[in-house]
């Protein structure tokens, strides 16, 4: 029978489990209060929620993949593997992940069922559905710091900026302690053209000592958006040192700096060695995005035969659907500014399928 760990009861799971009772005194959070038939199970679901909120997202696969092969109908773990591939650009496994979670939601939860319902219609563009969604979870439960950070993502995915970081900041004030909600602020400020709260977001966060590689990526932006470009480009090398999927974004920003300076060699380099990369580990999202850059690069350098052939790997994605939109946009673009007519017709007409 699937249990459901609330409260009080936590605290005599971690004595189960082996903890001291000083441990558990003094540890920074209870156990997640999410459904799992195993104890063990919930006990690394909380060690890999813990890893996600302090922004050490590269400990966080290998925690859920244990958990899962304890309880492989535990739903919400099913969930944040679906975020962190999200996170990493593997859009296949992302849908494959949330999928399974959505079906088996009954087993949940009324908090648990409506987070994943969310989710669900997020990934598949229902976008009213998932706003309705999440305004009804964080009304039943105000003080719950995911379902503000989920209601913040989909606020951000309309390009609704102001709400989505309206949302981060309950986020905050609920759970001080969120790395990971410090990151998003960070890169979310410097995105909607104010570089100097994203860069006091970060100092706030670094004092606290909640550093992290997304509030890193966010203050190489906001010193790039003031014009500090050498200490913009010295986070984004920094940033290519970090866990994944950091160092794909690192890579990618640290060869937008190059494009910016004119060094369109170096930068074609930088980009072809992070699209093999990112090839190795099946993260589609940063390698579409690094052929989209060298197709511009190879414009800019007048090789017209290179960007059309990493066009053409665009077009030729085999993406999920569902995930097409923006790759073949920016293909499309591309194209008709190259004068290729036929070619951006036909990104369009894939568009509409």
């Amino acid at each position: 029978e699937i249990a459901r760990h609330h409260g009080v009861v936590a605290g005599r799971v971690r004595e189960d489990l082996g903890e001291s009772a000083p441990a558990i005194e003094n540890s920074s959070r209870p156990l997640a209060k999410v459904t799992t038939r195993s104890l063990s199970a919930l006990q690394l679901y909380s060690q890999a929620t813990d890893a996600f909120g302090q922004g050490r997202v590269g400990q966080v696969p290998a925690l859920l993949q244990s958990a899962l092969a304890q309880d492989p109908e535990f739903a919400m773990a099913r969930r944040l593997m679906a975020q962190i591939h999200e996170m990493m650009g593997n859009r296949a496994a992302e849908q494959e992940e949330l999928k399974r979670a959505y079906d088996l939601r009954q087993s949940v939860t009324q908090r648990e069922r409506r987070l994943i319902e969310a989710s669900y219609y997020n990934l598949i563009g229902d976008d009213t559905s998932a706003i309705n969604a999440l305004i009804a979870l964080v009304t039943l439960y105000p003080d719950d710091p995911d379902a503000h950070a989920l209601l913040a993502s989909e606020y951000y995915d309309l390009g609704d900026l102001g709400s989505a970081i309206q949302q981060l900041r309950q986020v905050i004030k609920i759970d001080p302690g969120s790395a990971s909600a410090y990151g998003k602020l960070v890169t979310w400020l410097a995105r909607n053209n104010a570089p100097d709260q994203a860069i006091q977001v970060y100092q706030e966060a670094a004092s606290r000592g909640l550093d992290s590689s997304n509030a890193r990526w966010g203050l190489g932006m906001a010193l790039w958006n003031e014009g500090k470009v050498a200490e913009a480009e010295a986070e984004f090398r920094r940033l290519q040192e970090a866990n994944p999927p950091y160092a794909s974004i690192g890579r990618i920003y640290f060869a937008r700096v190059l494009i910016y300076k004119g060094r369109l060699l170096e930068a074609s380099e930088q980009l072809a060695s992070g699209i093999r990369e990112d090839q190795v580990a099946r993260n589609k999202s940063p390698e579409l995005l690094g052929r989209y850059l060298l197709a511009r690069t190879a414009v800019d350098r007048g090789d017209r035969a290179a960007a059309l052939r990493q066009l053409i790997l665009i077009m030729r994605t085999g993406e999920p659907k569902a995930f097409q939109a923006t790759d073949l946009e920016r293909a499309g673009a591309m194209y008709a500014q190259m004068g290729e007519v036929r070619f951006a017709i036909r990104a369009l007409k894939n568009l509409e399928e």
